[in-house]
């Protein structure tokens, strides 16, 4: 195994980030993975294998993940100090999620990896990697997913509202796989051609599957005029006395919005408290500047605990979603209940529940939870009519994170077949059709307002129904390779063709 092969394992995870978190190029999904499973078919024994996998992995996770470099400057250390702790916090956090990832792939070693159903077999233990990274919480952080590198392409992604996103990783990676078929045979071979047309088919099938839906998706239901608020403010200066942590800092925002059913305001919005802002009577001032109902996040105390809420106010309800999934380290710590800076850790809801506003019922996902799948398919499952993503990715300004961020919100729109209202504190606030199309949106660092109509959907996708379960099939291959099929190291027949 030389050098070269280890290079293509990192330009396959370079490329992979880029079109993942930073460039819009779908096109390039379906051959980047090509250098690193050209090179690991051309592996000689386990620990090249693992070796030059582990490498991949953690190129791919550390670039992705590297927007916590950021951290450095948020800390009360010296800048030496605090670029060590942040990088430290970096590799840590992408070596977790590699090896994660890396455990399901680890069996296909056994295969000798030169066949079509050795690829098929391979695609599907990278998907069950991203799956059990989604699912290892809060060790695994499925910040970035191969799905996350389609969403432009409309017409592809539509098949998320059947199988989910992680269907999208799949077919992307067996594509891939496809292509290595070809180039490791000769060019003209029944192999050769039977890759080639099984990558014809399979993006012929998804494709087609997308297009009918866009075109005999039904929009119709009630109505609703939404507006979304963002501001400019810094995750620092939104905490200061001087920013909008003060409710009378809305008014003229409100005031100004006409005609909207629904006005949504980020993440902590509201810097303090739901008791100490219907105490003080700043609640029924700022409910009392529109006829909108308000959607923003603020803070919940309840039983001795503080919990990071989304809150749908108008003049005769209020209605209170609690977070599920916590940010460690900024929410909560794994040692003792204070962070970093001497606050009391904030506590996590124990049950998913969606928020029954006056005016919806809201499938509500605050920041990190918009990452994973079930927080929003349980709640569109329990009659969610529309989706609300409330966060502020402005801790982390000026790297490829808002954008990444926005990425999940369109799948998610696609899964549920929902109208999705994403809002960010500094960007990227968007509102999403069901068909993971942007309506409108409002780049990063603008302050202002987005409007938009909506409909409100009730029929539900066999993906909000029965979720990821289509993974049972491929738990069930990866316990066939690693412990049934110890013996067979070296041929797989299909069909009794030797493929």
């Amino acid at each position: 195994m030389n050098a070269l092969h280890y290079f293509s394992a990192v330009i396959s995870a370079v490329t992979l980030f880029l079109i993942t978190c930073v460039i819009n190029c779908p096109v390039l999904s379906f051959i980047s993975l090509v250098p690193f499973l050209y090179s690991l078919n051309k592996s000689s024994g386990f620990f090249c294998y693992i070796k030059m996998s582990l490498l991949f992995f953690f190129s791919y996770y550390f670039l992705s993940f590297c927007f916590l470099l950021k951290l450095s400057s948020l800390l009360d250390l010296p800048d030496v100090v605090g670029a060590i702790v942040s990088f430290f916090a970096t590799a840590v956090t992408a070596l977790l999620t590699a090896t994660i990832h890396l455990l399901p792939t680890a069996v296909i070693y056994r295969f000798s990896k030169r066949r079509i159903f050795d690829g098929v077999c391979y695609s599907a233990m990278f998907t069950l990697g991203e799956f059990f990274v989604s699912s290892a919480i809060p060790v695994g952080v499925p910040i970035t997913s191969v799905s996350l590198s389609l969403v432009s392409f409309t017409p592809f992604i539509q098949s998320a509202s059947v199988f989910g996103c992680l269907f999208l990783t799949f077919i992307t990676v067996v594509i891939n796989a496809l292509f290595v078929s070809i180039l490791s045979t000769r060019f003209i071979s029944a192999k050769s051609l039977l890759s080639g047309l099984l990558i014809v088919l399979i993006f012929f099938c998804n494709t087609l599957f997308g297009t009918i839906r866009i075109n005999t998706f039904d929009m119709s239901g009630e109505t609703l005029n939404v507006s979304v608020l963002q501001t400019d403010k810094s995750g620092l200066s939104k905490w200061a006395n001087n920013g909008l942590s003060s409710l009378s800092n809305y008014s003229s925002f409100l005031k100004s919005i006409k005609n909207s059913d629904m006005i949504f305001l980020p993440e902590t919005a509201i810097t303090r408290s739901l008791d100490d802002i219907s105490q003080t009577g700043e609640l029924n001032e700022l409910v009392n500047s529109t006829d909108a109902e308000i959607l923003s996040g603020i803070f919940y105390s309840e039983n001795g605990k503080t919990y990071n809420a989304y809150c749908a106010f108008t003049k005769d309800k209020t209605a209170v979603y609690l977070k599920n999934i916590l940010v460690p380290f900024g929410e909560f710590t794994f040692f003792g209940n204070k962070l970093f800076d001497g606050t009391d850790s904030l506590s996590s809801a124990k049950n998913i529940s969606a928020l029954y506003a006056k005016n919806a019922t809201v499938a509500t996902a605050i920041c990190i939870e918009s990452i994973y799948p079930k927080i929003i398919r349980r709640q569109v499952a329990q009659g969610g009519e529309i989706i609300a993503v409330a966060t502020n990715d402005s801790w982390f300004e000026n790297t490829h994170l808002q954008r990444l961020h926005l990425r999940h919100s369109v799948l998610r729109s696609v899964e549920n077949s929902r109208y999705l209202v994403r809002s960010a504190n500094s960007g990227i606030s968007a509102i999403i059709s069901p068909l993971g199309k942007k309506i409108a949106e409002l780049p990063e660092g603008e302050s202002g307002t987005i409007n938009a109509q909506i409909v409100k959907l009730s029929n539900k996708t066999p993906y909000t129904v029965l979720g990821n379960i289509w993974i049972i099939i491929v738990a069930a291959l990866f316990l066939y390779i690693a412990f049934i099929d110890f013996k067979q190291t070296s041929r797989i027949r299909l069909f009794k063709l030797d493929f």
